[in-house]
């Protein structure tokens, strides 16, 4: 799951906003829906758009993967194992600097949260 991080931080913060924690307790609702613990940790990955330098960007990706993290903990709970990075600007999913640059860097600041189902036993209830 990708969410853009212009609707969880306001610019060049770690901070999450009031939307951001409605956005959260909908995720962890969703996890939490699935009806049994992730196999595996949560995987929470900050990233940056290009702008400013590559060691500002990984700082704040990491900032905003932990920020996240520290969320879903409180809303899941123990019961499940977590890890947060950041990779700054190291993987963009689109090419700046073109005609939609704009929208291209929104897209690039973005925290992706993974985790893997639990596979049921056959017959488990």
């Amino acid at each position: 799951m990708s969410l853009r991080t212009d609707a969880l931080f306001r610019n060049d913060t770690a901070d999450l906003s009031d939307q951001a924690k409605g956005i959260l307790d909908q995720l962890g609702q969703e996890i939490r829906g699935l009806g049994s613990p992730a196999a595996g940790p949560v995987t929470i990955t900050g990233h940056t758009d290009s702008e400013g330098s590559d060691s500002d960007n990984l700082d704040l990706s990491k900032e905003r993967a932990e920020a996240v993290r520290e969320e879903l903990e409180n809303r899941l709970g123990a019961t499940y194992q977590y890890e947060a990075e950041g990779k700054g600007e190291a993987e963009l999913v689109a090419k700046e600097g073109g005609a939609d640059d704009t929208q291209a860097r929104s897209r690039n600041r973005r925290v992706e949260v993974a985790y893997k189902l639990r596979a049921q036993t056959p017959g488990a209830t």
